[in-house]
């Protein structure tokens, strides 16, 4: 499967910020359908350098220790251990609330596991820019895309998943109990 655009099916719908946002979600679907490598360059452009990305809801956790509020870094981790598990996958925006620095997009991660069973899940995701004109994306880390240069970077995502679903396929893909 080839990554999905939002940027392309929505960008000219938005402001600069949600622009940004939807930027973010096509790099993560860049980087989970190309093998490893220097597929997060787009990624490392995007975010500031302290930038949070956080996993909801709660129920999510493994341990009651475990922290849902990752690094850029430690998302990149989990990125690359989702490519063991799926053949493709990729996240589909269906509707954009422009907040200005606030970006809320509704939408569907779709994707198969390597034991070819399908995955669709609901995802809203809450996305929080810089509101410098000075903090943006380069076009070179853009892969010189004009469209995806001189958005301004990311501090703050917030995805909220479907906990329920998620819990029973990956019990379902790794063998546990749903």
């Amino acid at each position: 499967m080839a990554p999905i655009d939002n940027l392309k099916a929505k960008g000219s719908e938005v402001s600069i910020h949600a622009r940004a946002a939807l930027n973010f979600i096509d790099a993560v679907n860049e980087a989970i359908t190309f093998p490893s490598g220097n597929q997060y360059t787009r990624l490392h452009d995007i975010m500031v350098s302290d930038a949070k990305i956080e996993s909801a809801p709660s129920s999510l956790k493994a341990a009651p220790e475990q922290s849902l509020i990752n690094t850029l870094g430690e998302q990149l981790n989990t990125l690359e251990g989702m490519k063991g598990l799926f053949k493709d996958l990729g996240v589909m925006v269906e509707k954009v609330v422009d907040g200005g620095k606030e970006t809320v997009m509704f939408g569907h991660a779709i994707g198969q596991a390597h034991s070819g069973l399908e995955f669709k899940d609901d995802r809203v995701i809450l996305v929080q820019t810089t509101d410098s004109e000075n903090d943006v994306t380069t076009s070179d880390a853009q892969g010189s895309d004009e469209t995806r240069a001189g958005l301004p970077r990311i501090v703050y995502v917030k995805e909220f998943v479907d906990s329920a679903y998620l819990k029973s396929f990956l019990g379902t893909v790794m063998g546990g109990p749903n």
